[in-house]
């Protein structure tokens, strides 16, 4: 009788060994589910923010200021401020500054009664422009505009005569 205590004793030990181990391997393969769960969350997250920033991509306007330099029939070359909208979207509001100021304030830009208030894909803008000696050599442009994504975005390059 002592020998079946003993063998059962000995079984009743192995099961509880065996419960505690497959109560363990439960709660690591739980963890695991658990990290595996996140990781497909945040892979969705950011798949989905890239389908965002594709779609954005689509109605996002893109502006870059440049001289433009052209050959007149006079045998000179008349110089103007290029704005080029390479997005796909259009611009609204658009507002040019020269050294920190508006346009309006920039002597050698000749505005006129041009308004630049919408550019579309893929169009641009000119401005004349009156360089002399005394202009400087070069000058800070920054644009701001609007679309469809985003407010006053900003573009800004050091432009030469």
């Amino acid at each position: 009788m002592t020998i079946e205590i003993w063998f059962s004793g000995f079984a009743l030990l192995i099961s509880a060994i065996v419960a505690i181990y497959s109560y363990m391997q439960g709660r690591k393969s739980n963890e695991l589910q658990e990290e595996q769960t996140d990781l497909q969350r945040r892979v969705v997250e950011l798949e989905e923010k890239r389908e965002t920033e594709r779609k954005e991509e689509k109605i996002r306007a893109n502006l870059r200021a440049e001289v433009d330099y052209r050959p007149t029939a006079a045998g000179r070359v008349a110089k103007k401020l290029r704005i080029v909208n390479e997005g796909q979207g259009a611009a609204k509001n658009i507002r040019i500054e020269i050294e920190g100021k508006s346009i309006e304030g920039c002597d050698f830009i000749l505005k006129g009664n041009k308004s630049l208030d919408v550019l579309a894909a893929g169009n641009e803008f000119l401005l004349p422009m009156a360089t002399s000696k005394d202009s400087p050599a070069s000058w800070l442009t920054t644009l701001y505009w609007d679309d469809k994504t985003a407010k006053n975005q900003k573009f800004e390059t050091t432009l030469t005569k």
